[in-house]
């Protein structure tokens, strides 16, 4: 993904693309989890590449995320699924706003419009896995803001006008999973919560709206009325 100023420079990774598979070999040999950060389709290609080699010599036990993927080369969609890397990223970071003022500043306009593709990762069969990426991208881990921006590409703040890539917009359901239902399974946890039923820990929230009818660009307002948590009540709030 060559930059807006010199099209011949891509960027310098940080790491050697031997030291990469070496690493990831490692820490397959030890029975961990990687999640690697990328938002160049360079840096996601380098590390899909990396994970298919340790695929290859070491299986399928090892998790591996990776974090952000803003962009992502369209020939790299399908490794996704293919390599059972889960794609995790952060909402709060997908509308216009100062932040994607700079970016556009910084790569060309076609690369730009194809930020963030969600939607083709979801189609291809990708565990798309989002959270707040607290404290750096927002305020407060509050899902609401960016289980809005999944749907509308727009920011919560109507002053704000615009979208950004709107082809790459969710529905409420998928939009959802990529809250609840996704991130547990890539924790390895989806046979014990994310989802509602027996046998599975009761976790699970009262709303003061019903998210699958309410407006997607007021759904930032939900408030949470009730928490529980295997089926306890912990925490209580007005109304």
């Amino acid at each position: 993904m060559p930059t807006e100023d010199d099209p011949n420079f891509t960027g310098e990774p940080l790491w050697d693309p031997d030291e990469l598979i070496a690493s990831l070999r490692a820490l397959a040999d030890r029975g961990l989890n990687a999640k690697l950060h990328a938002t160049g389709d360079g840096a996601v290609r380098m590390i899909l590449d990396a994970v298919e080699v340790v695929r290859r010599d070491h299986g399928w036990d090892t998790r591996f995320h990776i974090a952000h993927v803003e962009y992502v080369h369209d020939d790299d969609l399908a490794r996704f699924a293919q390599l059972q890397v889960v794609p995790d990223a952060s909402p709060y970071l997908w509308f216009p706003s100062v932040m994607q003022e700079s970016m556009a500043k910084q790569v060309s306009a076609e690369t730009f419009e194809r930020s963030w593709p969600l939607r083709r990762l979801m189609d291809s069969g990708a565990l798309v896995s989002c959270g707040s990426d607290w404290p750096c991208a927002a305020p407060t881990p509050d899902p609401w803001t960016g289980l809005a921006t999944l749907m509308t590409r727009s920011n919560p703040d109507p002053a704000v006008t615009g979208q950004l890539n709107a082809d790459e917009a969710l529905t409420v359901e998928q939009a959802l999973a990529a809250f609840t239902r996704n991130p547990a399974q890539a924790m390895g946890l989806g046979e014990v919560t994310g989802m509602l039923r027996p046998g599975m820990s009761a976790d699970f929230i009262v709303l003061d709206r019903d998210p699958f009818t309410s407006y997607p660009a007021q759904l930032h307002e939900t408030a949470v009325l009730r928490t529980y948590f295997a089926g306890d009540l912990v925490y209580a709030g007005r109304g």
